[in-house]
C-alpha cells in the first residue's frame, strides 16, 4: 500500500469540494471589513474623530533662587544625572490627583473629570534623558490643548512643592495633530482575502492530512488490492430502491445497472475460481453505501439465473430488512435463527424468482455467532448458488472478524470521498490479518462530475475503430494569400 500523491486533479477537486465554504468565509469577511469601514466612515461624518496633542518639557534641577545643587550657576554631570532620576517623580506629578484637580479649576469646562485625563494622558522619557514628552488624546482639540497648557503652567510650582528641588522648562508647546483613520476602503477587499485565504488553507490542510479516495483509478496504487468497479451516484436509486422495495427498478438509470452488473459479474467469476459460493461485503466505516452494494450485485446476480440468497449479520445496524419491509416479520429474521426460535429455511423470503433474503432485526439481544449458527447457516448456504452476507463494518471489527469463520472472501466498498485513505488501509490490513481474501474494492456513490475517472468509461472510450486509427491524417493546405 502506498501513500497519496497529491497532483493537479486532487487540488482541483478539493477546491470544489469546498467552494460553498471559501466563498461564505470570503463573504463573511467582505461584510466585516465592509461594516468596519462604514463604521469609521461615519464616525468620521460624525465628529467623533480623536486628536492628539503633543508638548515637551525639561526638567532642571536648579532650586528657587534658580541656582544648581552647591550654589553653582551652571550644570555639571550630577546635575544632569539628577535631573534624568528626577523624570519618574515629574511624570508621577503630572498625572496626580493633586495637580490634575488645579487643572480642572482652571478650565472654562469644568465637567472634566481627572480620570478622563489621567486615562488620555501619556508621558514618556526621551532616550533616558531630562527630557519628557506629554501626549494627551482628545475629542476636542482646543480642550486637550488647554488641559496640557494648564499642566504645563502649574507643574513647577507643584514640583517645588513636592520635591523643594527642580524645575521646568517648556521645549515645544502644545501641538495638535488629528488621528487619521487606519480603516480605509482598501481595508474590505483585504479582509475578504483574508476569508478567502482561511478557506483554501482548511482545503489544503484537509487536501494533505486527510486525503480520501476522488479517483477510482488509484484503488490498486493505494491499496494493493483489484478495483471491482464503482457505483456512480444516482439519486433516483437512493430515494425509491432503498427505502422501498428491493424488487423496484423505477428510477434506476441505464448507467447505474451497467456498473452494478459488470459487479456482480466481478464477483460470480471470483467465486468460480475458488470453488466457494460465499462472500461478505463490509466497508470501513458506516454509511458507505456497503447494504446498497451487497443488495445491488445480488440483484443482478439473480437476473443472471443465479440462486442468491443475502444474510444479514450487520448486527450493529441491520438494514437488509428494510429494503422488503412489507415481506418480513419479527419470525423470519436472523435473531429469530439464531436463539433457536424458528428453522432457517422457514426464516428466509423469497423476494423475487431467483432472490431470497434473510433480514436482521435490531434488537437488545445481541445475535451471536455460535458454532451452532455456523453450521446452520453453511448447511443452508449449500441450497444456492451464491450466499452473500452483509456484515457490519469494519470499525465493529469484531463482529466482522467473527464472520471470517462462516465465510473467507470479501467485497470490500469504499465510499468515494468518505473515510481517509489511512482508515481504508488499516481496516484492509485487520482483514487479511486474519486470512480473509479481498476480491476487490468497490468505489460507491462516485459522482457526476468524477465520471472521467470511471474505468468503465475508460474502456469505453479505448473502443476506437482500428479503421480510422489506421488512417494518416492529411496536411492542411495553406490558403494562397
Amino acid at each position: 500500500m502506498n501513500h497519496p500523491i497529491i497532483g493537479i486533479k486532487n487540488i482541483l477537486y478539493i477546491l470544489r469540494k469546498y467552494l460553498k465554504l471559501i466563498i461564505i468565509l470570503s463573504l463573511i469577511g467582505g461584510i466585516v471589513g465592509g461594516l468596519i469601514f462604514v463604521g469609521a466612515y461615519m464616525g468620521k461624518r460624525m465628529g467623533t474623530s480623536n486628536y492628539i496633542i503633543t508638548s515637551s518639557l525639561a526638567i532642571n534641577a536648579k532650586n528657587v533662587n534658580g541656582k544648581y545643587p552647591g550654589d553653582a550657576m551652571s550644570p555639571d554631570k550630577n546635575d544632569f544625572d539628577l535631573e534624568a532620576e528626577m523624570v519618574d517623580a515629574v511624570s508621577f506629578i503630572c498625572k496626580s490627583k493633586a495637580l490634575l484637580e488645579k487643572v480642572v479649576s482652571k478650565m472654562s469646562n469644568t465637567n472634566i473629570s481627572v480620570q478622563h485625563i489621567q486615562n488620555a494622558l501619556s508621558l514618556e522619557q526621551y532616550k533616558e534623558t531630562q527630557i519628557i514628552t506629554l501626549k494627551i488624546i482628545w475629542s476636542n482639540p482646543k480642550q486637550g490643548e488647554e488641559i496640557l497648557n494648564n499642566i504645563l503652567e502649574l507643574l513647577p510650582e507643584k514640583i517645588v512643592e513636592s520635591l523643594n528641588v527642580g524645575s521646568v522648562s517648556v521645549i515645544s508647546a502644545p501641538d495638535i495633530s488629528k488621528i487619521e483613520s487606519v480603516v480605509s476602503a482598501r481595508f474590505v477587499p483585504l479582509v475578504f482575502l483574508l476569508g478567502l485565504g482561511l478557506g483554501v488553507i482548511y482545503a489544503f490542510l484537509n487536501l494533505v492530512f486527510r486525503p480520501t479516495l476522488i479517483d477510482v483509478r488509484d484503488v490498486k496504487y493505494l491499496f494493493a488490492k483489484e478495483f471491482a468497479g464503482d457505483i456512480p451516484l444516482d439519486l433516483e436509486y437512493g430515494e425509491v430502491e432503498t427505502t422501498h422495495n428491493l424488487l423496484t427498478t423505477n428510477g434506476i438509470s441505464n448507467e447505474f445497472r451497467e456498473h452494478t452488473a459488470a459487479i456482480a459479474s466481478v464477483v460470480e467469476n471470483s467465486l468460480k475460481e475458488s470453488g466457494d459460493n460465499k462472500i461478505f461485503v463490509t466497508s470501513t466505516s458506516a454509511q458507505e453505501g456497503k447494504t446498497c452494494a451487497a443488495a445491488c450485485v445480488a440483484k443482478e446476480l439473480s437476473k443472471l439465473g443465479r440462486k442468491v440468497l443475502i444474510i444479514d449479520m450487520n448486527t450493529k445496524s441491520p438494514s437488509i430488512g428494510g429494503l422488503v419491509l412489507d415481506r418480513i416479520n419479527n419470525t423470519n429474521t436472523i435473531n429469530a435463527v439464531a436463539n433457536g426460535s424458528v428453522d432457517i429455511r422457514d426464516a428466509i423470503v423469497n423476494v423475487g424468482d431467483n432472490l431470497y433474503i434473510l433480514p436482521g432485526l435490531l434488537t437488545s439481544e445481541k445475535v451471536l455467532v455460535r458454532d451452532e449458527l455456523i453450521d446452520t447457516i453453511n448447511n443452508v448456504s449449500a441450497d444456492y448458488d451464491i450466499t452473500i452476507f452483509d456484515t457490519s463494518p469494519m470499525d465493529a471489527v469484531v463482529d466482522v472478524l467473527r464472520i471470517k469463520d462462516i465465510v473467507k472472501k470479501c467485497l470490500f466498498v469504499v465510499g468515494f470521498d468518505y473515510c481517509s485513505v489511512s482508515q481504508i488501509q488499516n481496516a484492509l490490513i485487520n482483514l487479511e490479518k486474519v486470512g480473509v481474501d479481498v476480491t476487490g474494492i468497490v468505489v460507491n456513490g462516485v459522482k457526476p462530475k468524477e465520471r472521467k475517472t470511471s474505468y468503465f468509461l475508460d474502456r469505453k472510450a479505448l473502443q476506437i475503430d482500428k479503421k480510422v486509427l489506421g488512417k494518416k491524417r492529411k496536411p492542411k493546405k495553406r490558403r494562397k494569400k
